[in-house]
């Protein structure tokens, strides 16, 4: 009878060990399970990172090129008024020489008529010693 209770006790102790074993293979696998499960978030946080990093930077550069088209249009803006000051300025040019070509053209007049005055004074003077 002892000899029997001995061999059940054995045979408990060794489904329990067995038992134990289950649960040590278990949590060791549930533990590995885990363990993937953090890197892959980690890997998560890693492409998160990287996504707002590029966000980051791609907003820099619409940024940049807004500051970049400002400049531009005020540029243009600054040709544009260049444009129209040296368009005034060969307008002024134009009507400085047409001012100019005129007076000489009066003065050409002037001194035509200064000439046709003295003939004049010159034929008076020889039609009055004739008389």
């Amino acid at each position: 009878k002892q000899l029997h209770e001995e061999k059940q006790k054995i045979e408990k102790e060794k489904q329990l060990l067995q038992e134990q074993h289950k649960q040590k293979e278990m949590i060791g696998q549930q533990q590995k399970q885990l363990n993937e499960e953090k890197q892959k978030i980690e890997q998560q946080k890693q492409l998160q990172s990287n996504i707002d990093q590029q966000q980051k930077q791609l907003q820099e550069q619409l940024k940049n090129q807004a500051q970049e088209q400002e400049q531009k249009g005020m540029i243009d803006q600054q040709q544009k008024q260049l444009n129209e000051e040296k368009q005034k300025i060969e307008q002024q040019k134009q009507l400085q020489s047409n001012i100019d070509q005129q007076q000489k053209q009066l003065q050409e007049q002037l001194k035509n008529q200064a000439q046709e005055q003295e003939q004049k004074g010159m034929i008076d003077q020889q039609q009055k010693q004739l008389n």
